[in-house]
């Protein structure tokens, strides 16, 4: 009977060890499914179309300006104030939620950047921007998972913005390291 149960919890612990890793390879990619779309559904299109790079960043910043503005006056409204006090408020002790506030918009400014540059490059050359989101997921989601295994191996704990941006860099050199060669 012992050999059994042996075998029996021999087998329960694999599993279980196991299993964390499959978990921890899982919340890695998704991490990086997204991040690898938006810097593939960039970055192909650049290489493989140079002359859509202008639009794209003609576009990004379009984007990126009205976000801008859109998230000042939303700062403004909920403050009542111009933006000098808002700004002079952060030397005040109750900083905390109008601080959110304008990381959340400094946030999104960024996102309409990136949207507004795969908006104009895809208006070049959309089949680029489809087959390098495709590509830039995968690529993302292997980047990401085998940063989150190397990092909780090592005991390493990082910010998410940090994370992001750590896995949208790599990503990004794979991804031209990868496709750059291509004529």
């Amino acid at each position: 009977m012992s050999p059994f149960l042996m075998q029996t919890m021999n087998n329960t612990i694999a599993a279980s060890v196991s299993m964390t890793i499959v978990d921890d390879l899982i919340q890695g990619a998704l991490a990086g499914i997204v991040i690898g779309l938006f810097v593939g559904a960039i970055v192909m299109p650049v290489l493989q179309a140079p002359d859509s790079m202008l639009r794209g960043i003609v576009f990004a910043i379009f984007a990126g300006l009205a976000m801008a503005l859109f998230q000042l006056f939303r700062v403004g409204q909920v403050t009542g104030h111009g933006m000098g006090t808002v700004l002079g408020a952060f030397g005040g002790p109750y900083t905390g939620n109008l601080g959110s506030m304008i990381w959340k918009g400094i946030t999104w400014v960024l996102y309409a950047l990136l949207g507004g540059a795969i908006v104009g490059v895809g208006s070049v050359v959309p089949d680029q921007v489809i087959k390098g989101g495709l590509l830039g997921m995968i690529l993302g989601a292997v980047v990401s998972a085998a940063l989150r295994i190397l990092f909780k191996e090592m005991g390493i704990v990082l910010s998410v913005t940090l994370t992001q941006i750590m896995i949208a860099a790599l990503t990004w050199a794979l991804f031209t390291t990868l496709i750059s060669g291509k004529d």
